[in-house]
């Protein structure tokens, strides 16, 4: 994707989740060490063990969640990317950008063509969310020209139709709560996408979920891959594109 330089940061997905699990699992083990000054029975003895498994698992999870955000994201993006065949004068949307990180992996390809990222911006999905901040990155990025920035929601995107050459989501749609809306918001990415563009979505849930309303609302060449583990949890990617040309 790119080399990265040091004033630019893309924040950790999905930071609540996160935090929940490190402090879950700092309880569990205070729960463990408290219980070692009891009487040494078999059910104390459990009961401790029990804790120091659970305090692993939540800090694991939450371990391997900081590494997806900060080394696995970007090694997954690039084949994410990889997906769309870009040749340099393409105008790419991308539904929920975040700060920015796989909008500018797609600037970084483009020549003459325009990235334009359409984001609602809320923090509880990426932390320190904000067009400010993906404005900031993209500038450290020295693709700051390429970049463009749209407040609006996926399920009513501001564009017409047949505007983009290629659209790209990742881990965005699920956020979605109600199954209706993602389906509108799918079937607004066909709507913008000219004929023949291509599109690439990695979600690591609800990717059957897209195959099938693609499928119904007549996009082509779909496919979804078989899970991949550079991110945790592990994530699919769905890709094909709209018929025409």
């Amino acid at each position: 994707m790119g080399k990265r330089t040091t004033k630019v940061n893309y924040g950790i997905d999905a930071p609540s989740i996160v935090r929940n699990f490190l402090i879950t699992g700092c309880f569990f083990i205070i729960f463990a060490v408290s219980l070692l000054s009891f009487s040494n029975s078999v059910f104390i003895t459990f009961c401790i063990g029990l804790f120091f498994i659970a305090a692993f698992i939540c800090l694991a999870e939450g371990f391997l969640m900081i590494y997806s955000s900060k080394v696995g994201k970007y090694k997954q993006c690039a084949k994410l990317i990889d997906l769309l065949e870009l040749k340099g004068d393409e105008k790419v949307l991308e539904i929920g950008p975040g700060r920015g990180l796989v909008l500018i992996a797609v600037a970084k390809r483009l020549t003459t063509g325009k990235a334009v990222g359409v984001d609602l911006w809320r923090t509880i999905d990426q932390s320190g969310n904000s067009p400010e901040v993906t404005l900031a990155n993209a500038k450290a990025e020295g693709v700051s020209d390429k970049i463009e920035l749209v407040t609006g929601d996926a399920r009513h995107l501001p564009f017409e139709n047949d505007t983009f050459d290629a659209l790209i989501s990742c881990l965005a749609l699920h956020n979605i709560p109600e199954r209706e809306g993602r389906k509108k918001a799918v079937n607004e990415a066909l709507r913008v996408l000219k004929p023949g563009g291509k599109f690439a979505i990695l979600d690591f849930t609800k990717t059957k979920e897209y195959v099938e309303v693609l499928q119904e609302s007549g996009a082509i060449e779909v496919k979804l891959s078989a899970n991949q583990y550079l991110m945790f949890p592990p994530v699919r990617m769905v890709a094909g594109r709209k018929p025409g040309e």
